[in-house]
């Protein structure tokens, strides 16, 4: 079973004919001990009102919360009813991020004014245009971003959120903001240092993106950090990971010719702080020494064969309910395949991409 809890969220992997891509993802995240907590899921079967509307997963929805995000719940810290006060010391609360493009493409003015843009920081006291950064020793084994401009490098606020309690124009707003430009500006500045963030889980982070050749890094949407309070030594971590449905496990996607020769380069090394990160030797050697803990537990042959089998026959009536629900897309390249043959797929490309993944790493400098 999974932890009580009043939060929950109901994934119906519509553009996944596997049906599997998230669920196999959070399990190889919860196998990296640098990663603090990851969303727990089941595979449920939905009926409503007696009808019978198809195969779910049933995930963890992501929370600052004693049970989920290991960090306390900012809107308590504030609130004087939950025994909080709105004169809190900033640096002595929790707080949740997410880097997401649509902050700043859609401003999410129907939700929230709690968001920000880095622009991310050049190093030089300015901003720099995302596409020309690369990590200097790798122009042979990686990619470009895809994050267009600056101003679309944007940050929001998750928690705490509560705009009774805090707005952009408060103190706690302010101290957040500002500490993830300074973690930003000390990454990617000269001396690409690390004193700020917790290494092990943006390794971690990193390590699941590429293994599931998850590309949303570069064009990031639904990539959260959490910050924790300074009696809980203060630091920024990674994660949890979310949002694997769409064009992962698959290393022949190229994106309309972005991402070429998948199995011979690096996916996600330029994106989001990675590109000063990778810079560091110190960085480098603790993503080795990390590549080798976690190659070991990558066997998923019981995970994978156990879910394929108990989801069979969910995942056939799921299809005669839908059919084809993207009409003309096929983003996963999968629309002829059973479910089964799509997991036979995804999985043989994971274990290709564990062996890719094995010798790029060994190869890094």
């Amino acid at each position: 079973g999974m932890p009580e809890h009043k939060r929950w969220v109901l994934l119906a992997n519509a553009m996944d004919k596997s049906m599997m891509r998230n669920s196999i993802a959070f399990e190889i995240a919860s196998r990296c001990d640098g990663l603090e907590w990851t969303p727990r899921s089941r595979f449920v079967e939905v009926v409503m009102n007696g009808e019978h509307i198809g195969l779910y997963l049933c995930a963890e929805q992501i929370r600052a919360d004693e049970n989920r995000v290991p960090v306390p719940d900012g809107n308590d810290a504030l609130d004087p009813v939950k025994g909080g006060s709105p004169d809190a010391d900033p640096a002595g609360i929790g707080y949740l991020i997410e880097a997401d493009r649509y902050w700043y493409e859609d401003q999410h003015e129907e939700t929230s004014a709690l968001w920000w843009c880095t622009g991310r920081y050049s190093g030089s006291g300015s901003t720099t245009w995302p596409n020309s950064d690369m990590v200097s020793w790798a122009s042979h084994c990686s990619y470009f971003t895809n994050y267009g401009d600056g101003s679309k490098y944007s940050f929001g606020l998750k928690n705490p959120d509560d705009e009774a309690l805090i707005t952009s124009s408060s103190v706690h707003f302010s101290y957040i903001r500002d500490f993830v430009l300074d973690v930003e500006k000390e990454v990617l500045g000269s001396s690409h240092g690390l004193s700020r963030i917790d290494i092990d889980s943006f390794i971690d982070y990193w390590l699941v993106y590429e293994l599931t050749l998850n590309q949303e890094l570069n064009n990031p949407g639904s990539c959260y950090m959490y910050k924790k309070p300074d009696s809980a030594g203060g630091g920024l971590y990674a994660g949890p990971v979310w949002d694997f449905d769409y064009g992962t496990f698959d290393p022949n996607l190229t994106d309309s010719g972005l991402y070429y020769d998948k199995r011979y380069k690096f996916l996600c090394l330029n994106s989001l702080w990675y590109v000063g990160l990778f810079e560091n030797s110190s960085f480098r050697q603790a993503v080795k020494t990390r590549w080798s803990m976690l190659n070991p537990k990558l066997g998923l042959d019981g995970f994978v064969e156990g879910n394929k089998k108990y989801i069979s026959k969910s995942s056939s009536l799921n299809y005669r309910i839908y059919g084809d629900l993207w009409g003309g897309d096929d983003p996963n390249g999968e629309r002829w395949m059973t479910t089964e043959q799509a997991v036979d797929k995804i999985y043989d490309n994971l274990r290709q991409r564990v062996d890719d993944l094995d010798r790029l790493i060994s190869a890094m400098p």
